[in-house]
């Protein structure tokens, strides 16, 4: 089926949803995650262990300096856990996204870290 909409009601359509776009991304901000919080978010609500991640990252050791924040993930390592979670690889790579604060990390739409349980 073809769409009858004239040229006006098609940029009328465009300029709502990105008016809609914006009130939602300034009142709904979603904050970001650091990597190894999102990788032990995503562990948590899988009931997985460090010891599972090992197949996907590597050794105990690495599994162990990425869930502690020390090591950073490299991009291959993001894939093969992007596949394993079934989610973007953006969300293991540092960087990718623009991470804000701290303070401003602790809302209710973010997986809860150390930081905001205190």
């Amino acid at each position: 089926m073809k769409s009858s909409r004239t040229p006006e009601e098609t940029t009328l359509a465009d300029l709502l949803t990105k008016l809609i776009q914006d009130y939602d991304e300034a009142q709904f901000p979603i904050a970001e995650t650091p990597p190894h919080e999102m990788i032990a978010y995503l562990m948590e609500q899988r009931g997985l262990t460090p010891a599972e991640l090992e197949e996907v990252i590597g050794s105990r050791a690495q599994v162990s300096n990425i869930l502690s924040g020390k090591r950073a993930i490299s991009p291959p390592q993001a894939k093969k856990m992007a596949a394993f979670f079934r989610v973007a690889a953006d969300l293991f790579i540092e960087g990718s996204l623009p991470f804000p604060q701290s303070s401003d990390r602790c809302t209710q739409n973010t997986p809860p870290s150390a930081e905001c349980r205190e």
